[in-house]
């Protein structure tokens, strides 16, 4: 639902449901399952959309950094 919020130029709804379906998978699933990175990369996608690219970066980045350490470099 927050993609279809986003696609249709509804960022900041977007960003609140993100924000929202992030913080869930990482008390269900814990921050190193691959939910809650695939959730991270969500919202790094709206505040990208949105123009804030020092956020998006810093979570981006984040995702990455935690998928290498849970799954291996390749």
């Amino acid at each position: 639902l927050a993609d279809v919020q986003r696609l249709r130029g509804k960022l900041d709804e977007a960003e609140r449901m993100m924000r929202d379906y992030q913080r869930l998978t990482t008390e269900i699933f814990g921050p190193e399952n691959y939910r809650s990175i695939q959730a991270e990369q969500g919202l790094a996608i709206v505040l990208d959309r949105a123009g804030r690219k020092d956020e998006s970066l810093v979570l981006f980045q984040s995702a990455l950094d935690r998928m290498r350490k849970s799954m291996g470099p390749d």
